[in-house]
């Protein structure tokens, strides 16, 4: 089928990224083209794509390509034969909603619902939709089915606020499963956090299916991760310890068990890094997750200086995101494979 996936506009490049990643690693056919900004079209998606929107951080939507054309009046001009609506609405109750751009009208709006509504035997229906209709302008006029709404208002239960526990540093989950994806880690893998804190990334891993361990050499943070863990109903490993002692901390973790280790390492002025600085501890954590990481396996880590990189001994760097927080922190959402 023709898809379309609504990508968010806070960070148009790393979520395109995740994505493509889950395609590639879900073994999914279709290759993404740009639509405007905020939409990647697969010609020839497969038709697992819809199963993304339980897993994507950074989209809005998937979306079924019924059809597209120059602008309002080429729809107008398409009938019930042509456009298969009433095949594709069947007879449940139904929604369209019809977004124009600057310089349309509302007459506009109103032509085009009661045009496609005149080819469909259903009830329409706002509030219990069973298909929802979205027409829109982005380098054209595309009408679509919506196949998957992304779990949005589950990563908004799960935000930082709303944990027992937390700091205000955190990562918020939709960023986190974009890590998590990025990590090309499929439901059943296995990760590590060495600086697992609050237990962000324990909490998103083990929503996704994943078996998750953590390690933080503050009490009050492992305690804290472990009461987050618990209040979401969910299950991970969590132990105090130093981020080069993985094998002693974990001993249950044989050589290449984990799929791939993403973590957001201590830095600036609100973290404890014990006196030793970011590069040494990064390289430490990393001599000390190697020989348990999958030869595949990828490292996603947080930086706030692309420098930093070079810490993260035996890897390659393949891509970064920089996300501006705030004047004077910019996070680099930083993708590592071995060399």
């Amino acid at each position: 089928m023709r898809a379309l996936i609504e990508i968010s506009g806070e960070q148009k490049g790393m979520a395109r990224a995740e994505v493509e990643s889950v395609i590639e690693m879900l073994d999914l056919s279709g290759t993404a083209t740009g639509i405007g900004e905020r939409y990647l079209l697969f010609e020839d998606a497969d038709r697992g794509i819809s199963e993304l929107g339980g897993r994507l951080g950074l989209s809005h939507r998937i979306m079924e390509v019924l059809w597209n054309g120059s602008g309002v009046d080429d729809l107008l001009k398409e009938d019930g034969r042509s456009l298969d609506i009433a095949r594709t609405i069947g007879d449940g109750p139904f929604y369209i909603r019809v977004k124009l751009g600057d310089g349309s009208t509302a007459v506009q709006r109103s032509d085009i619902i009661e045009h496609l509504g005149e080819m469909v035997d259903a009830p329409d229906s706002a509030e219990r939709p069973a298909t929802v209709i979205r027409v829109f302008e982005e380098d054209g006029l595309w009408l679509c089915r919506v196949v998957s709404e992304i779990g949005r208002k589950d990563a908004r239960d799960r935000r930082v606020g709303n944990r027992p526990f937390f700091a205000p540093i955190s990562i918020e989950p939709k960023y986190v499963r974009a890590m998590l994806n990025l990590a090309r880690v499929r439901e059943g893998g296995s990760i590590l956090d060495p600086f697992c804190g609050t237990g962000g990334v324990l909490i998103e891993g083990a929503s996704m299916g994943m078996s998750t361990y953590g390690i933080d050499i503050l009490d009050q943070m492992v305690e804290g991760a472990r009461t987050n863990l618990a209040h979401f109903g969910l299950e991970g490993e969590v132990a105090r310890g130093d981020a080069g002692s993985v094998r002693e901390v974990f001993p249950t973790i044989g050589e290449g068990g984990l799929d791939a280790v993403v973590t957001d390492p201590p830095y600036g002025r609100a973290t404890t890094v014990g006196g030793e600085t970011t590069s040494d501890l990064i390289e430490r954590a990393v001599s000390g997750f190697s020989p348990l990481l999958k030869p595949e396996g990828r490292v996603v880590m947080v930086l706030p200086d692309l420098a930093l990189a070079h810490s993260v001994n035996g890897y390659k760097l393949v891509e970064s995101h920089p996300l501006r927080v705030h004047r004077s922190l910019t996070r680099n959402f930083c993708i590592f494979e071995r060399r």
